[in-house]
């Protein structure tokens, strides 16, 4: 009789598991559209109202917006560093193509999700959700900036200082012309790609990163 009965109760939850799977999938459904969207001001109350479950649901699934966010983000992070690091690999036999590369994914990046966006640039407030895998992206575009200056692809005066400068610039544009997501960072890349390029010797250089922009730049690279 007590097998039957834990058979009885294991067949009873099996519906209840699943249900909680399905809740859990739409509430990082609904939340990563919010966070696209919205950036990162994002609450669970609003990610529960959106995908119309209680917010004890959410909670019970997710105890914090942080531990959602982890979830959420920390696959497309690996996703991203993998990404920056076939370019680097690439960088080592067609440097002009891995650097041209590495900005337009950068703007798809940016302005396909605000939120993402926000994270690509958040340890310059001091805080970095995804520590050395976060860094590792950063010393990759480094690299793939290195080789391409060696080659002579680029320009000579184009300090990694100057990364930060492009990316913050993506971002501003995404974030403002949010209707056009990425084809309005795409076309902001495609002016700066050709501002990259070598210029004639007589062209006016690049001013040299401040010292706050070098100390910005390494709070990118340290996790």
């Amino acid at each position: 009789m007590v097998i039957n009965a834990n058979r009885q109760q294991s067949t009873a939850q099996r519906p209840l598991r699943a249900d909680a799977a399905k809740n859990k999938q739409i509430i990082l459904d609904t939340a990563s559209q919010l966070f696209a969207r919205q950036g990162m001001e994002v609450t669970l109350e609003q990610i529960a109202s959106e995908a119309g479950l209680g917010v004890g649901t959410v909670y019970r699934r997710f105890p914090t917006l942080d531990a959602l966010i982890d979830e959420l983000f920390g696959e497309r992070f690996s996703q991203w560093a993998i990404r920056v690091k076939n370019l680097e690999a690439m960088g080592e036999t067609d440097p002009w193509g891995a650097f041209e590369a590495y900005l337009y994914d950068l703007a798809e990046a940016q302005g396909c999700d605000a939120a993402f966006a926000q994270l690509l640039v958040e340890p310059l407030d001091g805080s970095c959700r995804f520590g050395e895998l976060h860094a590792q992206t950063i010393r990759g575009a480094q690299r793939i900036l290195a080789l391409a200056r060696d080659a002579e692809v680029v320009r000579a005066d184009l300090d990694n200082e100057y990364l930060l400068h492009i990316q913050l610039a993506i971002l501003g544009v995404a974030g403002v012309s949010s209707s056009l997501g990425s084809s309005a960072a795409k076309s902001l890349v495609k002016i700066v790609v050709a501002g990259c390029k070598p210029q004639p010797k007589d062209s006016p250089i690049l001013p040299p990163p401040t010292l706050k922009e070098r100390t910005c730049w390494q709070h990118l690279i340290q996790n």
